[in-house]
């Protein structure tokens, strides 16, 4: 039998977290430190969130729609490292 939950607006904090309501925790069998795989849906302004699991099947399809290779996601990593090193240094002298 599937239990059905309301719907319910929560707050995005300043760190970017967002609380999952006890009852659906519960409902979902999340525990404590569980994973969750968050997909977001740019073009619908949605995100979905689901417990995540250790298999690969779980995975597939994940990066399906990315426009990117390998060596342009592996390139964009690269140059944030870069930024965030430099903002790194500039606090420290600061």
């Amino acid at each position: 039998m599937q239990t059905m939950l309301s719907p319910t607006i929560q707050s995005v904090s300043t760190k970017g977290q967002i609380v999952i309501p006890k009852a659906m925790r519960q409902a979902m069998g999340l525990e404590p430190n569980a994973k969750v795989m968050i997909r977001p849906f740019l073009a619908d302004r949605k995100i979905e969130l689901s417990p995540a699991g250790n298999s690969i099947e779980e995975l597939t399809g994940i990066l399906k729609g990315w426009k990117k290779t390998a060596t342009q996601i592996k390139r964009q990593i690269r140059a944030e490292e870069v930024k965030f090193e430099a903002k790194k240094q500039q606090s420290h002298h600061s």
